[in-house]
C-alpha cells in the first residue's frame, strides 16, 4: 500500500491537471468558504478532498476520501443544473482516472469499484453545489 502522502498526491495530480477545476484543498470541508479568513481567495471550481474512515480488518486496510467537487452560485452565472452537470463530468473523470492508474503495475493500492456519488445543492455559507464522492482505497 502506497503512503498517505503519495495518495494525496495522486489526487492533486488530478485536479491540477483537470481543466475544470482551478483549485485543489484538502483539510476539514467545515473550513470552505469566503467568510473563513484562510481561504478567502478560492478559486472555484475545486476539489477538495477531507479524510474520511479508515478501517482495518486483520492486514487489510481501507481507507475512505470523501471529495467534494464544488463550484460556486452566482445569480448571473451557471445555474444549479449546469454546476451539477459539470462537477458530475469531473467525478466521473477521477474515477475513470483512478481506475486507469490503479492498473499500472508500479502502483501499489488498489481502488474500491464502489465509488459513490452524491449530489448537493446550496450548501456551506457560500452557495456552493456539486457533488461528494467516497473513494475506497485498499
Amino acid at each position: 500500500m502506497r503512503t498517505y502522502n503519495q495518495i494525496i498526491t495522486v489526487l492533486n495530480d488530478f485536479a491540477t491537471n483537470h481543466l475544470q477545476i482551478s483549485s485543489f484543498y484538502r483539510g476539514n470541508v467545515n473550513e470552505i468558504g469566503f467568510n473563513n479568513e484562510t481561504y478567502k481567495s478560492f478559486n472555484y471550481p475545486i476539489m477538495w478532498v477531507q479524510d474520511g474512515t479508515e478501517t482495518i480488518s486483520d492486514k487489510d486496510a481501507v481507507i475512505s476520501f470523501e471529495i467534494l467537487l464544488l463550484d460556486i452560485e452566482f445569480p448571473d452565472h451557471k445555474t444549479q443544473q449546469e454546476i451539477l452537470s459539470d462537477m458530475r463530468e469531473v467525478a466521473l473523470d477521477l474515477a475513470s482516472y483512478l481506475y486507469d492508474i490503479n492498473k499500472s503495475a508500479d502502483f501499489e493500492f488498489t481502488i474500491d469499484r464502489n465509488i459513490s456519488l452524491q449530489p448537493f445543492k446550496e450548501t456551506y455559507e457560500d452557495n456552493l453545489t456539486g457533488w461528494l464522492v467516497t473513494v475506497p482505497i485498499r
